[in-house]
């Protein structure tokens, strides 16, 4: 999808979602990649994203990769999405049994006056 106008409302793509140079995006997103070259104001939801240079972005943004050319103008909040194995609590795997050792603590009597 390419945006050159105005867009008001939600878009919901499997694709790639272009916001050209002319183009304006108000509200929600959900996309595999944004390539925003021109103004969006909204929350966005996707895998990748490349703003480029003079492209503006106000609202907030959630993707596993965020690409920020210089001189944008990058008014958000920035959450980075989670590998489904990063959720998971993972197990330890060992080879050989594990062996712990418990040490007792013990308190040390450091008072020297009595040597003197």
């Amino acid at each position: 999808m390419h945006i050159d106008g105005e867009i008001r409302g939600e878009v919901i793509s499997k694709s790639v979602v272009t916001i050209g140079k002319t183009g304006k995006f108000f509200g929600k997103m959900q996309a595999n990649r944004l390539i925003l070259n021109g103004f969006l104001n909204g929350d966005v939801d996707c895998e990748s994203a490349e703003l480029l240079s003079g492209s503006v972005f106000e609202g907030k943004i959630t993707s596993r990769e965020l690409i920020i050319e210089a001189k944008v103008h990058f008014f958000a909040e920035s959450v980075m999405k989670k590998d489904k194995e990063d959720k998971e609590e993972k197990l330890l795997e060992l080879d050989e049994p594990l062996q712990i050792d418990i040490f007792e603590e013990r308190k040390v009597d450091t008072d020297t006056s009595d040597l003197l």
